[in-house]
């Protein structure tokens, strides 16, 4: 079976943040492990080369007179190596401090160059010295009644400030592996807190796939994962009301569908009927002419039923022109009341027009408005029993708009039954007689709203229906 590096790398993105931190924490602290020490190494290391310095210098200093017993106890006291050289750089005395050592070989420039008043210091490799092969070296002249008389060398081995700067640095990584540790789990925790939001955003995401459109992720607060759940949130809101509204529209469309089915069956149903009694000799002489006028009756009501389908069809495909223009209401609740009046005094209801001469005249599409006005009185004449009334009233509320009401008496609508009022081929009681389509009011309010006009039911079980429209009226000191 053979191996791929990518083995290595974890697959979640809580493992490869963890691997990630973890490994560029480790490099910096590996590089800061680095530099310390080498910056420890060389500040004892310098440390170290000025002490020699000072040793060497004091020595000249002073100049003993016996330089054997001088070197010696400085040698033992500092663990040095000690030479001194005369003008001619023959040594006059040597010491060494550290046990084991032989004695170093010292370049005669070092002594020349001294012995000119150059003091010299540095690192000096001896060959053959496995022990201690690299020393630390200082030099300085010691001058006699001004002249330069001698030279005093002191060393000692470079491992011992690197051993000591090992020892300091060795402490320093151990406190380095302490903060990586406690940066590790830092990481963790930050990795955890990263991925696991995007957890709950995956998982959301998930669930919204399967259908689940009610599925939130519940994130808050104000970094960048919190504003993407707040988002995801949001969008999953609005699908779930675009959802909803596509179920409604397809129950809507579903139940339009029968309904139309019903309408449209209904009169073809008895038309059919009426035809092949005549057809068939069943009815003769008087009789033909009122199945006949039955059949007319019925295509009126096909007639009427189409028409205000395809008014629905034009208004909902946006192919409905409206064309606003000033018309006066009082003449426009006229002929609206002229074209009701047969069918009200058919089924006995009163009916009756308020309203002043002196209406302002208001921006309408006049034979939208009549049609609105038509359904409006139909729906409460039809409503209405006998004995009944149906008032239709218009009054300048003064307040930027002429109010219409058309308000009847009949039997009322509760709260439930006035929500779905505007609904299109929806009653409150299909089978009850003087019915219509159920698409009055529902073509009332769409033509209301093309022509800006404001449309309200206000209606309670047995106190009747009042429908109020409100138009805009553009006053002649308010145009611009």
């Amino acid at each position: 079976m053979s191996f791929h590096p990518r083995a290595l790398v974890p697959r979640t993105l809580w493992g490869r943040l963890t691997l990630a931190f973890v490994g560029l924490t480790a490099a910096c602290l590996w590089g800061i492990g680095l530099v310390l020490g080498d910056a420890l190494n060389n500040f004892f290391v310098q440390d170290a080369q000025a002490r020699l310095d000072r040793q060497a210098r004091g020595l000249a200093e002073l100049a003993p007179s016996d330089w054997r017993a001088a070197t010696r106890l400085s040698a033992r006291q500092n663990q040095l190596q000690v030479l001194v050289f005369d003008a001619r750089e023959n040594t006059v005395a040597s010491a060494q401090g550290l046990a084991g050592v032989h004695q170093v070989v010292i370049p005669r420039g070092i002594v020349r160059k001294t012995l000119t008043g150059q003091g010299q210091r540095g690192r000096l490799w001896v060959e053959g010295e496995t022990k201690y092969p690299w020393w630390l070296y200082s030099t300085a002249p010691v001058r006699t009644s001004g002249a330069i008389g001698a030279a005093v060398y002191v060393a000692m081995p470079l491992l011992r400030p690197r051993r000591f700067a090992q020892q300091v640095t060795g402490l320093a990584m151990l406190c380095v592996g302490g903060a990586m540790v406690l940066a590790v789990l830092a990481g963790l925790g930050l990795a955890r807190t990263i991925a696991g939001p995007l957890q709950r955003l995956t998982r959301q995401a998930r669930q919204l796939e399967a259908g689940d459109y009610q599925a939130r992720c519940g994130l808050d607060g104000d970094d960048e994962i919190a504003r993407l759940g707040l988002t995801l949130d949001a969008m999953a809101g609005r699908l779930e009301e675009t959802i909803a509204s596509l179920k409604a529209q397809e129950a809507s469309r579903r139940e339009l569908l029968a309904n139309i089915s019903h309408d449209l069956r209904t009169p073809l149903t008895a038309m059919r009927l009426s035809l092949e009694a005549v057809l068939d000799g069943v009815v003769n002489g008087e009789q033909v002419g009122g199945y006949l006028e039955k059949m007319r009756r019925e295509a009126i009501y096909l007639g009427q039923l189409v028409d205000q389908l395809m008014l629905l069809a034009r208004s909902d495909s946006g192919q409905l022109e409206v064309s606003l223009r000033e018309v006066p209401i009082a003449a426009l609740l006229g002929e609206a009341l002229e074209r009701i009046e047969p069918q009200a005094i058919a089924r006995g209801v009163f009916l009756d027009g308020r309203w002043s001469g002196h209406l302002p005249a208001v921006r309408l599409d006049a034979h939208l408005s009549a049609q609105v006005l038509a359904n409006l009185l139909d729906n409460a004449v039809k409503y209405t029993p006998e004995g009944g009334s149906v008032i239709l009233s218009a009054r300048d509320t003064g307040g930027g708009a002429v109010q219409i009401t058309v308000e009847d008496t009949g039997s009322g609508m509760d709260a439930q039954v006035l929500k779905r009022a505007t609904e299109r081929f929806w009653r409150a009681d299909p089978a009850r007689s003087g019915g219509g389509f159920g698409l009055g009011l529902a073509i009332a309010e769409r033509l209301c709203r093309l022509q800006g006009v404001g449309l309200e039911i206000a209606s309670a079980p047995g106190r009747g229906t009042a429908v109020i429209l409100r138009l805009p009226v553009r006053r002649p000191d308010s145009a611009a």
